[in-house]
């Protein structure tokens, strides 16, 4: 089968989103499909300057200038994109730029697809505006459409007055009223389309069972809905970690992810301080970067804490000292009530490294890491429960997780690879490009 992709985030970045469709696309192309991509040229990790990005702008690029083939077999054709930064704003102008360059590409007569007909389009969500584009170009070429939810959207869209609660208020920031006004506004339009366009979907999957179900319960779904975990995976194993003994009466606590707005790490911190206020030495690592980096490292610096470290995003190789070093590993999510139904990836990267959890969250999260006894779980906005448990788990000597989950989780794998090609399967193959075909 002919597979055209449509995503904003892909290799080489390697954040969440191009983990995961790097995985899955492995699987598609393994099990025999034919995947082409389009997808922005890497910038999500770059700082481009507006002068640097208009000079490339300018330049004059042929069809196989376009092209690239990917690191699993995937041919990816790229886009332009806006640097337009990390704000809200920003963000939705640059994915709304890319959707459209991304249907440009996908029908343009002349284009790299001119000889190239897919049996099936798939549209990675987030950025929201891919939703749009696949359901564009699927009733374009009349053929089925499937969209990968990989969070709560579009109730996620209904919290748009509280997205900047982990950052600090500013002229520009969504928090001024002007432009809380108007994102409000905008989340309601984008919610419509998106809703639209997975009430039209030939199938969705999902990243969490109770976003699945929720999408059924709300009626948001007319083709086949099923879960496909975000079970990647990780780029270490657990023998690369080197043994770690804990010292009783301290805690090190190691965060490593994106420190954004749906996470309001200001919230550990906090709890660390009363933690260190009762006598007890929380040892905090931040590793990452997001929208609410500065935010988290004002709140950091202001908080008198003894031991605390803010560092930028580092590649997974330097990753396994920091995991050699933690007694805990943070999951932490804020008390939005969407993110109920979403499991974080790190969840599942954490728990199969052998890491004791300690999880901030509500929702499925809880249930999964409560069940399988791999950590402790708090509620969200709650630093002083957060506080009880890191002094409870200081005292301890040592930390231990059950083993049963990590095997647990390479069965789960494999099944979610294959309930993602059964879903696939179930469209069959019209060949409707010829033999010839290709991209070109």
């Amino acid at each position: 089968m002919r597979i055209l992709l449509f995503s904003q985030y892909w290799h080489p970045e390697n954040g969440v989103p191009q983990r995961r469709w790097q995985w899955l696309t492995k699987a598609l192309v393994d099990a025999g499909h034919e995947v082409v991509v389009i997808a922005p040229q890497p910038h999500y990790a770059r700082d481009t300057q507006l002068k640097t990005w208009l000079k490339e702008a300018g330049r004059v690029r042929g069809h196989h200038e376009l092209i690239e083939h990917g690191p699993v077999g995937e041919r990816v054709i790229r886009t332009r994109f806006l640097p337009f930064g990390n704000s809200v704003v920003g963000k939705a102008s640059n994915q709304f730029f890319v959707a459209a360059a991304s249907l440009y590409f996908a029908l343009r007569r002349g284009g790299p697809l001119r000889n190239w007909r897919p049996d099936l389009v798939i549209g990675t969500v987030p950025g929201l505006p891919t939703a749009v584009v696949t359901q564009f170009a699927a009733k374009a070429y009349g053929i089925p459409y499937l969209i990968d939810l990989r969070d709560a959207w579009p109730e996620l869209l209904f919290e748009s007055q509280r997205w900047d609660d982990a950052l600090d208020k500013g002229r520009f920031n969504i928090s001024t009223l002007a432009t809380k006004s108007a994102v409000k506004a905008g989340s309601r339009i984008v919610a419509r389309f998106l809703e639209r366009s997975l009430r039209s979907a030939s199938a969705i999957t999902t990243t969490s069972e109770w976003l699945s179900d929720s999408l059924c319960a709300q009626d948001l779904a007319s083709g086949s809905v099923v879960t496909v975990r975000n079970l990647f995976p990780p780029a270490i194993s657990p023998d690369d970690l080197s043994p770690h003994a804990k010292v009783a009466g301290e805690l090190n606590v190691l965060y490593a992810g994106t420190i954004g707005r749906a996470q309001n790490l200001q919230n550990a911190v906090y709890a660390a301080q009363i933690a260190q206020d009762s006598g007890v030495a929380i040892n905090m690592k931040f590793v990452g970067g997001g929208a609410a980096y500065d935010a988290l490292s004002r709140a950091i610096h202001s908080s008198g804490l003894a031991q605390c470290e803010l560092i930028e995003r580092v590649d997974a190789a330097e990753l396994v000292e920091y995991y050699s070093w933690a007694d805990t590993a943070l999951v932490h999510l804020t008390d939005w009530k969407a993110l109920e139904r979403a499991v974080p990836s790190k969840t599942y990267e954490l728990a199969s490294l052998g890491l004791f959890l300690t999880v901030v969250a509500e929702g499925e999260v809880r249930s999964l890491v409560e069940g399988q006894g791999v950590g402790v779980v708090v509620p969200p906005a709650d630093p002083e429960q957060l506080a009880k448990e890191w002094i409870a788990l200081a005292r301890q000597s040592s930390l231990d997780v059950k083993k049963e989950f990590a095997a647990a989780l390479e069965v789960e794998r494999v099944r979610a690879v294959d309930t993602l090609l059964r879903t696939v399967a179930q469209f069959g193959q019209s060949n409707t490009g010829g033999t010839d075909a290709r991209v070109e």
